[in-house]
């Protein structure tokens, strides 16, 4: 019988086979790719998937660096801020820290898994660091804001002590009186030495009046200068001009700079502020007729909870009060120095740039 198969086989040298076979290795090849591909675009996707029903960034990397899988939220802080997206990667292999991307701060932790490739993950905590910022530096204007009437409350009953003849009654309450505005002074500094003050500040803009401003400070020193018999005295070169600032924070710098002033002068001595209106910058001085800085603590005064000691006695201030001034300075895009006057008593500089005047 005719075999019509063993007929067509016997056409097929060894030759022909050998092209064959190495033909099917390319293509099996190939198949076993795709295949392979096909499963991997299948994994990638229901990764991708889980992935992008967090809301936090997730990213998977290969072994070269190359992204894998990133979800939507990854996939933004990279289009936006790929740099401080892969270095907020790198520097976070093996452990967790916090790092910055843009203008949001992640805990980026990322590990190694072998067979699989880096795996990062990021936790958003912008609002509870914004949240931290607002409470502390809250906290910090609130703690200056009740100490200062506290410092005049015990300023005035000083000077109620030495000017008038008070009974066993009168006496007695003076001394609670004392007692008590201590204590909370006491229970300020505490709360003030908890508080860590952000170096940058978010400024309202407005418009400011800094001769309204020096002479609030000048009526809110009253109480701490008159035991002293401190005069404190305004001076004013130049033509006075307005400027766009933080009115708030401005009065606080220039009250901390006076109050510090007071606190360190012997009695019967004068502290003056001046304010130079000039056409290419504005100049606040604060100076006093105290002992000075010692010249090992002059580079140190603003730094936070800094505490000079100035003819033996140490400051019972909580160190925070000439960092937050250079803050708000810094945040004005100013500067602040200090020095020793020739003669006697420290000098402080505030310069702010002439681009902050109104109607220029």
């Amino acid at each position: 019988m005719y075999d019509a198969s063993v007929s067509t086989l016997l056409i097929y040298s060894e030759e022909d086979a050998a092209l064959l076979r190495a033909f099917a290795n390319p293509v099996a090849t190939a198949v076993e790719n795709a295949r392979l591909y096909a499963n991997t675009e299948r994994q990638r996707g229901a990764i991708l998937a889980m992935g992008n029903t967090l809301s936090e960034p997730l990213t998977i990397l290969d072994d070269l660096g190359n992204v894998l899988v990133s979800n939507r939220t990854a996939q933004r802080l990279l289009n936006t801020n790929m740099s401080q997206f892969f270095d907020a990667i790198s520097s976070s292999v093996g452990r967790t820290i916090e790092v910055q991307i843009g203008e949001e701060t992640y805990l980026s932790t990322t590990e190694h898994v072998p067979g699989v490739g880096t795996i990062a993950m990021m936790q958003d905590i912008t609002y509870v660091k914004k949240l931290e910022k607002d409470r502390s530096e809250f906290m910090h204007m609130l703690s200056h804001d009740l100490k200062n009437p506290l410092m005049a409350v015990t300023g005035y009953a000083n000077l109620l002590e030495r000017t008038e003849t008070l009974g066993e009654k009168g006496k007695r309450f003076l001394d609670e009186i004392n007692v008590a505005a201590d204590r909370m002074l006491d229970m300020i500094t505490q709360l003030l030495d908890t508080v860590a003050h952000e170096e940058l500040i978010r400024l309202a803009q407005e418009v400011v009046d800094l001769q309204e401003i020096v002479a609030q400070v000048l009526r809110d020193t009253e109480g701490a200068a008159l035991p002293k018999a401190i005069a404190v005295t305004a001076v004013t070169e130049g033509t006075p001009y307005k400027i766009h600032g933080d009115n708030l924070r401005l009065y606080h710098m220039i009250l901390n700079l006076v109050d510090n002033a007071i606190k360190y002068s012997p009695d019967f001595t004068e502290v003056t502020v001046t304010t130079v209106y000039g056409d290419d910058k504005l100049i606040i001085r604060v100076a006093d007729e105290g002992p000075g800085i010692p010249e090992k603590d002059l580079p140190h005064v603003f730094d936070k909870f800094f505490r000079g000691i100035q003819e033996g006695l140490a400051s019972k201030g909580s160190g925070v009060g000439l960092a937050a001034v250079k803050s708000i300075v810094t945040a004005h895009k100013g500067t602040i120095t200090v020095e020793n006057r020739p003669d006697r008593g420290a000098q402080f500089t505030v310069e702010l740039p002439s681009d902050m005047r109104v109607n220029r």
